[in-house]
């Protein structure tokens, strides 16, 4: 993110590109700007690796061995998932020695509640300072992740979730390189 923060408007201009290209193709759906189920997995997989190297990395605690250590499995359990669950079906390979591992919805939900448990775990045994309300959102994370495991949301409805992922990570994109223009004026 600190790239990002350094170079607004490149920040800017990707977050425009991927709000274009998700509303674009929510309206045509054909040709290049089709959410297809192919591309809905590509989406979603490349977000989960962004998620791990953007967010779950940089909040490492260098000091802290705990912290170092839950964050390493997290990070290594949502990178194998984003792999099997949503990458490599894409390409057709499939990896038998795990029944779920081509079930995005599993990956997707697995990743939530890891991410949101940790923090709570972390926040909870004061590792890490956790605000209130980011206290409620972390529990939010544990039970939205249960329900899209449970309910197969994100295979169900891959061209919505893939909408949604695009939209999300233009929107941080443009917000992340308005924030930064503004405090360098």
């Amino acid at each position: 993110m600190s790239f990002f923060k350094k170079v607004p408007v490149l920040s800017i201009v990707l977050g425009v590109l991927i709000l274009a290209y998700a509303i674009v193709s929510y309206f045509v759906d054909s040709g290049f700007f089709s959410l297809t189920y192919k591309v809905g997995k590509l989406v979603i997989g490349f977000g989960l690796i962004a998620f791990v190297i953007f967010v779950i990395l940089p909040n490492t605690n260098k000091k802290n061995q705990s912290v170092i250590t839950l964050r390493t499995i997290e990070s290594v359990i949502i990178l194998f998932g984003a792999i099997v669950g949503f990458i490599l079906p894409v390409f057709e390979i499939n990896i038998n020695f795990i029944n779920i591992s081509s079930s995005g919805s599993f990956w997707f939900g697995l990743a939530l509640v890891l991410s949101g448990s940790i923090e709570l775990y972390l926040g909870v045994f004061n590792k890490i300072n956790l605000k209130s309300g980011l206290f409620f959102l972390n529990l939010l994370f544990v039970i939205f992740g249960t329900y899209v495991y449970a309910t197969n949301m994100v295979d169900a409805k891959i061209k919505l979730v893939t909408l949604i992922t695009l939209l999300s990570i233009g929107a941080i994109l443009l917000f992340i390189g308005m924030f930064n223009i503004k405090s360098k004026k």
